[in-house]
């Protein structure tokens, strides 16, 4: 039986509101995402909020060092030839261009991690669908209604 099937529908369920909707999907056993891809989400939310942090620390270190070096090239370029100062403009360059692809080589194994999850938890429920069709139904009201998910509960 799937969410189109007549005997899923239920009298009223078109006037149940979005909190109805969720309280009746949560006290559903066996179906939503898992503990272990729930388990893998906090994981890779939690990495990727310490990377974030690092590369914003790098980040400002960078920008902190960039503002005294435009000072002292904007003092020194009286006196000091233009193959030296485009010199120091193409090491800072290089600098932030490197910067920026080691930021994008450490996300990347995040982004490969995040997109893991996403496939996990879109397989959870599409196996909650089919295995309970009154799931489905369900979550077929709560997208009708442009119900907002409930706030999850910190673990």
């Amino acid at each position: 039986a799937g969410a189109g099937d007549p005997s899923v529908y239920r009298p009223g369920d078109d006037a149940l509101t979005c909190p109805q909707i969720f309280g009746e999907l949560q006290s559903m056993a066996g179906v939503g995402i898992t503990d272990a891809t729930a388990a893998q989400a906090e994981s890779v939310v939690k990495d990727g909020t310490a990377l974030a942090a690092r590369q914003a620390g790098a980040l400002t270190a960078f920008m902190v060092e960039s503002f005294a070096l435009g000072a002292a090239m904007g003092a020194a370029s009286a006196v000091m030839p233009n193959f030296a100062l485009a010199a120091i403009a193409a090491a800072w360059q290089a600098q932030f261009v490197a910067l920026g692809m080691k930021a994008q080589a450490e996300q990347a194994p995040i982004n490969a991690r995040m997109t893991e999850v996403m496939q996990g938890a879109s397989g959870d429920l599409m196996r909650s669908m089919q295995d309970n069709p009154r799931f489905a139904r369900l979550g077929q009201l709560a997208m009708a209604k442009n119900c907002e998910p409930p706030a999850m509960p910190a673990r």
